[in-house]
This record gives structure tokens, sequence and C-alpha cells, in this order.
């Protein structure tokens, strides 16, 4: 499996849309994507503004796919706005090499947390 870790670092002022675009792109991913495993947005609870995007991928060749789609390129549209100039992304990939076990890969709407 692969996996993509994204910390983003949201403008001031700007969490609502950021969270509306990538859930957008998230809900997008997972429903339409057979190649996308999983995609968890997290929000630091002592950092509010600090976000890391846990996605995992059947392979990169999926994960390529993804970066493709027309969600994922809305949503950099959007990002390239709502993020921070410096510091606004950074990423992390690498391949699975354990993993706890099976995992339900049914997605959790914001709403119901």
């Amino acid at each position: 499996m692969f996996v993509r870790i994204v910390s983003l670092r949201v403008r001031p002022k700007l969490r609502d849309s950021f969270l509306s675009a990538a859930r957008a792109n998230a809900e997008a991913a997972v429903s339409q994507e057979p190649g996308c495993l999983r995609f968890d947005i997290c929000e630091s609870m002592n950092n509010p503004g600090h976000f890391t995007f846990y996605e995992l991928y059947r392979d990169q060749a999926a994960s390529e796919v993804h970066r493709q789609t027309a969600h994922a390129c809305s949503w950099r549209a959007a990002a390239a706005s709502l993020l921070l100039a410096e510091g606004g992304q950074e990423s992390w990939e690498g391949s699975s090499v354990w993993s706890s076990g099976d995992f339900d890969s049914t997605a959790v709407p914001l709403s119901e947390q």
C-alpha cells in the first residue's frame, strides 16, 4: 500500500472554506476511486488551523490516478488561496511495511464526528 501524509496550514479565518474544499476532495476520492482506501482529514488539537491528510492507496499508481481527477484538481485550485504562503503544505510519501490489520474504509462525515 502507498501512503501520503500531508501537513497543511490554513490561513486565519478560512477554516470553514478549507474544510468544505478538503471534504469534497476526500469524499470524492473514497467514493469514486477504487484505489483510494482511506482519506482522513485531521486537525491539531493544540494548533488550530494545522491539518493533516492521511491518504492510503492500493499502490502508487492509484495515488497518481487520484492526482489527475477533477476533484483533486479542484482541491489544488482552492488550496492555493486557502493555505499559508510559506510553510502551507508539506508532504511525505512512502509504503506501508506493517499494518495493525483490516480497517473499515467507510468514511465518517465530519457532521457525524
